[in-house]
Formats: C-alpha cells, sequence, structure tokens
C-alpha cells in the first residue's frame, strides 16, 4: 500500500499518461482553479486577547461600619484589547464574539460585567462591529457579546465588579477567568 501526499498526487496527474488534449487541461484549470479558491474556504478566523485586570481592595479601606465606600469597581477603558483577523484580510466574513465568565473563586454576592468602549480599527475596508457597548453580566454561560463582520484590531473592553460589601469575607482572591469565543457565521 502507498500512501502519496497531495502534492505528489497532483504531479502524478500531471506527469503519468497524460495526454494534452483540451478536456485534460480543462481539467487542470479547474484544478488550479480549486487550490487557488481553496485558500479562502478553508481560512480560519481567529481571536486574539490581551490583557487582564487587577482590583485590589484593601481592608485598612472600610475604616468603620457606616463609612460609605464603594460598592463597584470598573476598570480602565481599555483594560483588555481584542483582535479578530481572517486571512485574507480582505474578506468581509461574519462573525460574532460570545463570552462568559469562568468562576476560579468567587462569592456569588459579586457580579462581573463587561463592556466594549470602542470599535477598534478596521484592517479589512468596510469592517464593521455592533453591540455589546452597554455593561453584560458575565455567567458561566457563553452569551453574545458584540458582532460583526471583516478584520478589526484593537477592540477595547472595560470590566466592572458590583456588590462589594463589608459581608463579603477579606483577605481572599476571587478570581473568574473571562472566556471570548469567536464564530463565524
Amino acid at each position: 500500500m502507498t500512501i502519496r501526499r497531495p502534492y505528489n498526487w497532483i504531479l502524478q496527474l500531471l506527469t503519468e499518461d497524460m495526454k494534452w488534449k483540451p478536456i485534460n487541461k480543462l481539467w487542470l484549470v479547474v484544478l488550479i482553479i480549486f487550490v487557488l479558491g481553496a485558500q479562502d474556504i478553508f481560512a480560519q478566523a481567529t481571536i486574539t486577547v490581551r490583557g487582564n485586570w487587577r482590583k485590589r481592595v484593601r481592608a485598612n479601606q472600610i475604616t468603620e461600619a457606616g463609612n460609605d465606600f464603594p460598592n463597584s469597581y470598573q476598570s480602565s477603558r481599555t483594560k483588555t484589547r481584542i483582535t479578530i483577523r481572517k486571512t485574507p484580510t480582505s474578506s468581509l466574513f461574519p462573525w460574532r464574539v460570545d463570552v462568559r465568565g469562568d468562576k476560579v473563586l468567587w462569592d456569588n454576592r459579586l457580579t462581573l460585567l463587561a463592556r466594549r468602549t470602542d470599535s477598534g480599527t478596521s484592517i479589512t475596508a468596510g469592517a464593521t462591529i455592533t453591540g455589546g457597548t452597554v455593561y453584560q453580566q458575565l455567567t458561566n454561560t457563553d452569551q453574545s457579546f458584540f458582532s460583526g463582520t471583516g478584520s478589526i484590531r484593537n477592540i477595547h473592553v472595560q470590566y466592572k465588579v458590583t456588590g462589594v460589601t463589608v459581608l463579603i469575607p477579606a483577605g481572599v482572591l476571587y478570581e473568574t477567568t473571562v472566556v471570548y469565543t469567536l464564530i463565524e457565521l
């Protein structure tokens, strides 16, 4: 049994008993068009996410009962940077980004929210992005965050945590991993 790699098969197709008749030339043209066209068909879109956020609330910031202290904290507007790209970048492919929060160590009285703060920079001419500009609660289930077409870089995301109270135990590192999933539509 002989195992042939695809390029060997193409080479043999061109060399073995091939009489250059018009029908064979047509097959060669069809094969070349398929191979060149398949690059776009088999190209995969990718999502790259950079950044994280840590907020440290010290026990000495809460001096005594009855004093006001913030029950919510938010990150800077550019805390996380997302790039969505597909090669070739000239393609206006439709996509959606889903988001969820995988709680590593978390108190259920705390709520984590996220929002998109800008539209990023288009890599593809005519690229679009919609949705995700209002804070939405992150749960352990994937939910639609924002969608668009084409390749876009530097889409910024901001986070907010609410529900901070003196009733939540201090001295614990509460942690959630935010998971972004790119779906080609």
